[in-house]
């Protein structure tokens, strides 16, 4: 027996004169009310189709006089679809006959089904979206035309009540299909029975013994369009906490405000504040993000090359790009750059560093979850699968570490400079924790921020195989992202993290091993921070709507730098071997960066997109050298 169904591939059903007219070929998934199987059925000719068979199926649990409402629903519904004219609702037939059973066995009565076609080509909306590489304004398509859909049938006075991602299909074409309709309702009309999938609708809209609500429906359509967005965070279980959620969310991809605006329309609290009809909304939402700079930059890091030069990456849906701003008269082979050779093209995560020889190296996530990793001796090779979160550190022997999330807990990388093969470390954690930030305390252990189901824990990573990892608690919030390092003045660990709503953290904790405590907690929506450990203190960069800043304290002064004011995402922050400091933001879609001098004031540096050919020798405007401080 398959682990989630009562039957087997295989098993045949059918009408009672005909118990054998179908095969059970693939189960795919089971619902409220039944399974739903890929079934083949062979014509009088013994020609096969194949169909989507939805299996009535109750259980121990179930009251005895449920089954026979399902079965009465399931027939309503067949008669209302047929009174729809909309082509790309799938109707599907209803059949009464024998169970499903072995076949040329007896089977036993009591079988009730749901039968449609098979769509070959088609994939429920999320799994689409999850594996599409188009950008997001092309995968906005398949929104306009569910929203096409979905205003025709409310036009012709019906109401669908349970859409979802499983219950729209979208093939290679990117054509949408709505399936699943059980729980169709005439507007005119009073339901009996609330229904709805957790995450795409609240059960408060809609009343037993009132008319259906078509913004129900809206709603629903909004957070397939955060799907459509967002298509590698998953839901909330809760159509409220989505809501909550989303603006962050959105913020922190890159995608404008006025995306998120015409978005939190159709996720709007208020059911009648909610667009209807759709289509307009639709269109609208798809031109702003067609216009929007480059939502596709989710991430950045920051690093030097061979001669402390400031180089930028940033990653997502597009790939990898390099930002480099050389210095002419000086050997371009300083600024080379990591082979190109088997790029991963949809990054989540990105963390570039120097190894013990100044070379740039670069570790990844892709949206698949794989990690990857490249050095300055061939191209980009997979580390690890399952991979959640990523930070980076350089031990100092030279090795470069890198520290992931797995199902079974926190991966180790470790690299070694003699190119010896990569070796693997893992510690026991909570399900579905994720690697958020790392660095070195003041006693020279990585110290790696771990987020947790609702908490963020701070995890002392054993230096030798015979001593246990340390856990502490940090916050008891769930956070987005984070970034910590040492405060060389005090000798305290300090984190900055971002909660789901948009509150940022700050916290600290005392070299004696005492609680983190919080330190500062304030509303900042949109807020980038990175931290960083320098000579005789800290660094802190803010980037956010207000611009971005960056704080140099030490155990006596503190200075503020103002060094952009319009609108800002992203911040990496960088303190190269020389001692000096470099932080880059990305601002109305282009990158920028601005190195620290000798006398403790900034200079902007204009980088420019390396491109392949180039190599990474990438022409750019001359920025002056300043001297070193080391």
């Amino acid at each position: 027996m398959s682990a989630t169904s009562l039957w087997e591939p295989g098993y045949t059903f059918g009408r009672t004169d005909h118990p054998d007219e179908f095969e059970l070929e693939q189960f795919i998934h089971r619902g409220g009310e039944g399974e739903l199987w890929k079934a083949r059925r062979q014509d009088r000719d013994g020609n096969p189709t194949w169909h989507a068979v939805k299996i009535l199926r109750a259980d121990a649990t179930t009251p005895p006089q449920e089954p026979t409402a399902w079965r009465n629903r399931w027939m309503d519904s067949v008669h209302a679809a047929n009174e729809i004219h909309i082509a790309e609702l799938i109707r599907s037939a209803y059949l009464e006959g024998v169970q499903p059973h072995a076949k040329c066995a007896p089977g036993e009565p009591g079988g009730v089904y749901l039968i449609g076609p098979w769509m070959k080509d088609a994939r429920p909306l999320d799994q689409w979206a999850r594996d599409s590489t188009a950008p997001p304004h092309k995968r906005l398509r398949v929104l306009v035309r569910l929203s096409r859909i979905i205003d025709a049938l409310h036009h012709a006075g019906w109401a669908h009540r349970d859409i979802s991602g499983d219950n729209v299909l979208v093939d290679t074409a990117g054509n949408c299909f709505v399936i699943d309709l059980t729980f169709l309702k005439r507007l005119d009309q009073d339901i009996s029975v609330l229904v709805g999938t957790a995450g795409y609708a609240t059960l408060e809209e809609e009343t037993c013994g009132q008319p259906p609500s078509l913004y129900k429906d809206c709603l629903a359509v909004g957070v397939l369009a955060r799907v459509l967005l967002l298509p590698h965070l998953p839901l909330h279980p809760s159509a409220e906490a989505l809501m909550a959620a989303a603006p962050e969310q959105l913020a922190a991809a890159g995608y404008s405000t006025a995306v998120t605006d015409c978005l939190m329309r159709a996720l709007d609290r208020e059911p009648l504040r909610r667009p209807s009809p759709l289509l307009p909304w639709a269109q609208e939402l798809r031109r702003l993000v067609a216009a929007d700079p480059d939502p596709g930059q989710l991430c950045m890091a920051l690093s030097t090359d061979a001669l402390n030069r400031p180089v930028a990456a940033t990653g997502g849906d597009r790939g990898l790009r390099w930002f480099t701003a050389p210095v002419p008269g000086t050997d371009p082979a300083g600024n080379q750059l990591p082979s190109p050779d088997g790029q991963p093209l949809d990054l989540r995560e990105l963390a570039t560093a120097n190894d013990a020889r100044g070379h740039l190296v670069a570790a990844a996530v892709d949206g698949s979850g794989n990690l990857w990793y490249t050095g300055q001796n061939g191209g980009w090779t997979v580390l690890a699968g399952q991979a959640r979160g990523l930070a980076v550190l350089v031990s100092t022997r030279g090795e470069v570490l890198i520290w992931t999330a797995q199902p079974e807990g926190i991966l180790r990388v470790r690299l070694s400079p003699d190119s010896t093969p990569p070796q693997q470390e893992a510690l026991p954690a909570a399900p579905d924790s994720r690697v958020l930030a790392a660095t070195w305390d003041a006693a020279g252990r990585a110290a790696v921020l771990v987020g947790e189901p609702g908490r963020v824990t701070h995890c002392t990573w054993p230096a030798h195989h015979d001593e246990l990892p340390q856990w502490a608690a940090v916050c008891a919030v769930p956070a987005v992202r984070a970034t910590i390092a040492l405060h060389r003045g005090w000798g305290e660990l300090e984190a900055d993290l971002v909660a789901a709503d948009g509150t940022r953290h700050s916290l600290s904790r005392h070299h004696s091993g005492a609680p983190w405590e919080n330190t500062e907690t304030s509303p900042s929506p949109g807020t980038y921070t990175a931290l960083r450990s320098i000579r005789h203190g800290i660094a802190r960069a803010t980037a956010g709507p207000d611009g971005l800043t960056v704080v140099t304290e030490t155990s006596t002064t503190a200075k503020k730098h103002i060094l952009y004011t319009g609108p800002a995402r992203l911040v990496a922050l960088h303190a190269a071997p020389d001692g000096n400091l470099h932080v880059a933001t990305l601002a109305d879609g282009e990158i920028r960066c601005w190195s620290e001098t000798w006398t403790e004031t900034w200079v902007p540096a204009t980088h420019r997109q390396s491109t392949l050919a180039a190599a990474a020798t990438g022409m750019s405007e001359p920025v002056p050298r300043p001297p070193s401080r080391a």
